[in-house]
């Protein structure tokens, strides 16, 4: 075997694959313990009506957060919350929870079992590879410029600005209408913080942005983000 043939098959053993689609068209979903204790919290596809259904559990302490990729099986879910101890009591459930970023298991006071906050949606349009759109990808509702590089699964493949990707339903994917004057959060400085502003210039995939604090820079694409129907006025110092 000669040096480039080894050179070779070591690049195809190391190289990394490319994520599977079934992984990129999962939906990603934060679950927040609110309780004064730990509990156990399952998940079950709705559809799943077997006396043994097959889903996923996790125990969380007080305040504790994880995060699920919610795969394409679990559309509609069922969520029910036990007790964390050794006899794992039920505590309540929730049928069909459908379209959610965000799961806060709250305390059960006055019949509440859960809180949960949803995606917004817009109108369902047809896009093709290249497009300039902005996409809805979950855990904070808010939108971000993309290009469309594909489908799959009747969900559109896109390529954000910040070098993310994922599939998202027709639902959660908007014409990019950024431009003078749009009401957008920009990423200041690049340091995680986000603040309200507005564009006052954008040539092609850099924008001015004039923050309402009075504050400017410039910034591009990939430290953009909006939210659609409404303007965010979260104060400075505040992700």
């Amino acid at each position: 075997m000669t040096l480039f043939q080894q050179s070779f098959l070591g690049f195809l053993f190391l190289a990394p694959l490319p994520p599977a689609a079934d992984q990129l068209a999962a939906d990603p979903v934060l679950i927040t313990n609110d309780h004064k204790m730990s509990v156990k919290v399952c998940v079950y596809p709705s559809s799943d009506r077997n006396l043994i259904r097959d889903g996923k559990c996790w125990k969380l302490k007080k305040r504790q957060t994880i995060r699920w990729d919610r795969a394409p099986e679990f559309r509609k879910f069922d969520v029910a919350i036990f007790e964390g101890g050794l006899f794992e009591v039920f505590i309540c459930d929730r049928r069909r929870v459908a379209d959610v970023y965000r799961l806060s298991l709250a305390p059960g006071k006055n019949g509440r079992c859960l809180t949960s906050k949803s995606k917004d949606r817009v109108a369902e349009k047809s896009w093709n590879a290249g497009d300039r759109v902005l996409g809805n990808r979950g855990m904070d509702n808010y939108w971000y410029p993309a290009t469309v590089i594909g489908t799959a699964s009747n969900r559109y493949e896109l390529h954000y600005a910040d070098g993310q990707r994922s599939f998202e339903l027709p639902s959660y994917v908007a014409a990019d209408t950024i431009a003078r004057g749009s009401a957008v959060m920009g990423n200041w400085k690049r340091q995680g913080r986000w603040y309200p502003g507005r564009v006052s210039e954008r040539k092609d995939d850099q924008l001015a942005v004039r923050y309402d604090d009075g504050f400017s820079e410039s910034l591009g694409l990939d430290a953009i983000r909006v939210t659609l129907g409404k303007t965010s006025s979260a104060p400075r110092g505040e992700d």
